[in-house]
């Protein structure tokens, strides 16, 4: 029988194949080896990189600062009442630096941010703040009842153009629980 080149090598490669994926087999009969020793131990870390953990520490309030809440009685006739609040811990550094936000505690459990402002019917109904060193002005366009209550937050800055907190500051009770800011 004559075989063309062609035929000859394809048969070849055949042949190659199957022997080269035979002895690709895992052994079955061989003992597993002896265990190599125990290298050498490594040089000491640098201290501060990547040591041991610290204990955690009690929750913070990331340095803000809040106030009791002040009764507030304002003054005034028609559409103009006002009224004052002490403040001391607002400073003109805080003015500078700090964010402060100012809430008026409407009834037990509801709370507003100020500035306030809403429209009922056909009369807008406000309620603005002014800060100064010392003391927040308050401004309501409507006469309010005696006892009051209003409380400011500060949250000192810490570096320019930093990200904003994850929470709602329009929502006091989420600032309450997010600065764990007590009753």
């Amino acid at each position: 029988m004559t075989t063309t080149p062609t035929f000859r090598n394809l048969l070849l490669l055949i042949t190659a194949m199957a022997i080269s994926m035979s002895a690709c087999q895992k052994a079955t009969d061989g003992a597993v080896g002896p265990q190599g020793a125990t290298g050498a131990v490594g040089p000491q870390g640098t201290p501060g990189a990547g040591g041991p953990t610290g204990p955690k520490g009690d929750p913070g309030t990331a340095n803000v600062t809040y106030s009791p809440w002040a009764d507030v009685t304002f003054t005034g006739s028609g559409t103009l009442y006002t009224a004052s609040v002490t403040a001391p811990g607002i400073t003109q550094a805080v003015l500078n630096t700090a964010a402060i936000h100012v809430y008026w505690r409407v009834t037990s459990g509801y709370y507003v941010q100020l500035p306030y402002s809403e429209v009922v019917s056909t009369t807008t109904y406000t309620l603005l703040h002014r800060l100064f060193v010392g003391r927040i002005d308050l401004r309501a366009s409507y006469a309010l009842s005696t006892g009051q209550k209003i409380r400011y937050v500060i949250i000192p800055g810490g570096v320019a153009g930093g990200r904003k907190a994850a929470v709602d500051m329009n929502d006091y009770a989420a600032v309450k629980a997010y600065y764990h800011i007590p009753d």
